[in-house]
């Protein structure tokens, strides 16, 4: 059991220093930094007001705060029991790599002169639309099948 603790908060920890996460420390300090110039600027507050107003602790200990603090908690603790049991992005890649190889007999048929980097290019590019389009139709879900939305509301009541 202390392992399984150890585990998830050391997961949760690393959060805030993987920069494809958006908790990433360094997204939440430009984060801060554009809060404070926003304040300094466009709300026409001076640097102890505008420091006041973005650390001020009605907004970090608000309900609303304290249910995103939450819900990070327990959407690790469940990704850390589903991930592993997921198909990750290299195991699509590389089923889509052989694939390709077996349907296409190993040749290239679009840009037969082209060369590797240009292929693994545009492989890649590919890819990663097919990766964008899967979180859009997923995203999308989430706000249209009530069972769904009844979950991911929480991601908006903030």
């Amino acid at each position: 059991m202390e392992s399984v603790l150890s585990e998830y908060f050391d997961r949760l920890t690393e959060l805030l220093f993987n920069p494809q996460k958006r908790v990433f420390w360094g997204y939440l300090v430009s984060a801060l930094l554009v809060a404070i110039v926003f304040q300094l600027f466009f709300a026409a507050k001076g640097l102890r007001q505008a420091l006041k107003s973005v650390f001020d602790p009605q907004v970090w200990f608000s309900t609303s705060a304290k249910g995103d603090y939450k819900l990070l908690a327990i959407n690790q603790l469940i990704m850390q029991g589903i991930a592993p049991r997921l198909i990750g992005k290299l195991a699509v890649a590389t089923f889509l790599f052989e694939a390709f190889h077996i349907w296409f007999d190993g040749r290239v048929l679009l840009l037969p002169d082209a060369p590797g980097w240009v292929i693994a290019a545009i492989f890649t590019v590919s890819l990663f639309l097919l990766d964008d389009l899967t979180k859009y139709l997923v995203h999308r879900a989430l706000h249209r099948w009530p069972i769904l939305w009844a979950f991911h509301k929480v991601h908006h009541s903030a």
